[in-house]
């Protein structure tokens, strides 16, 4: 979906954020995306919304996620496809970006997959919270295949491998990418018990 809009010659991140921005602050809080979306014609579950704030905006009592935490979400990950992303301007004309229909489309499509994924996620962390035997600690090492203190998208495709799970394409980084925290490339333990925790009341 990422590739599919950065494809799309009139999208530009920059006008992507102000459509949510609408008073042109530099950063988004709960309010504004949840009348952006509404006014791109769809409505979010507002639990999938408030992780996807608390992920790119923190756990303060008002996240607030900006331009380059939206850009984060949104980046496609593969050099080609971010770079054509990356490069185009702001083409602003009036208060909010003029996008073509089939390009709102795939942006609209590709925030309920956002904010899905979101809550497939937050809903996994609940099953681990009430698994009596599950110990982050151990699952992390069952990851960290050279016991090195860190795993990477290559022993997280290993280690899904070995037990006949395969990801198709950047699956692997993707995957990893949400453990990520410090986005230094891998996952230490920090960054893996941070994931996992559950980040809204039990569903």
């Amino acid at each position: 979906m990422k590739k599919n809009l950065a494809y799309q010659k009139d999208f530009n991140l920059f006008d992507a954020f102000r459509i949510l921005d609408q008073e042109g602050k530099g950063y988004i809080i709960f309010s504004d995306l949840m009348l952006g979306l509404k006014q791109l014609k769809y409505m979010p579950d507002p639990i999938e919304v408030d992780l996807w704030m608390k992920r790119y905006g923190g756990f303060c009592s008002i996240s607030q996620v900006k331009f380059s935490q939206f850009c984060r979400s949104f980046d496609p990950k593969d050099n080609y496809y971010s770079t054509l992303m990356n490069r185009r301007q702001s083409k602003l004309t009036g208060e909010l970006a003029v996008f073509s229909e089939d390009t709102l489309k795939l942006y609209r499509s590709l925030w309920r997959n956002i904010l899905t994924d979101e809550g497939i996620s937050e809903g996994q962390r609940q099953r681990f919270e009430r698994m009596e035997d599950f110990s982050v600690e151990k699952m992390f090492k069952m990851l960290d295949l050279n016991r090195d203190g860190c795993f990477t998208p290559g022993e997280l495709t290993q280690f899904l491998a070995e037990r006949g799970i395969q990801l198709e394409g950047d699956g692997a980084q993707l995957l990893a990418d949400k453990f990520d925290g410090d986005r230094d490339g891998k996952v230490n333990l920090s960054d893996f018990r941070e994931e996992v925790r559950p980040k809204s009341p039990v569903r």
